[in-house]
């Protein structure tokens, strides 16, 4: 039980060392996405004879990002504000 316990314990500091860490990976992860998805929409648009450029895709590709990012942060929200602190932190195992 004590090892259990100990192990538990264990994981949930490596969770919160990775949160931190998340606060300072997500910009660049982010910006990262976006140009290699660009570059694949272009490698992929060129044998159908594509004619817009790199730079037409990443500004395409811009908004959809800028809508879709923020939408992934309003789950956080609701669980962080909204429910008790006890349904938050329930053991992992």
């Amino acid at each position: 039980m004590v090892e259990t316990l100990r192990d538990i314990l264990h994981l949930l500091s490596l969770l919160e060392k990775w949160f931190l860490w998340q606060i300072f990976s997500t910009a660049p992860v982010t910006i990262i996405t976006w140009i290699v998805l660009a570059g694949c929409v272009q490698l992929l648009a060129n044998p159908f004879n594509g004619k817009g450029t790199f730079e037409d895709n990443l500004a395409g590709l811009a908004l959809p990002l800028i809508i879709l990012i923020p939408s992934m942060f309003v789950p956080n929200v609701i669980v962080d504000f909204v429910l008790p602190e006890e349904i938050i932190h329930f053991p992992v195992f």
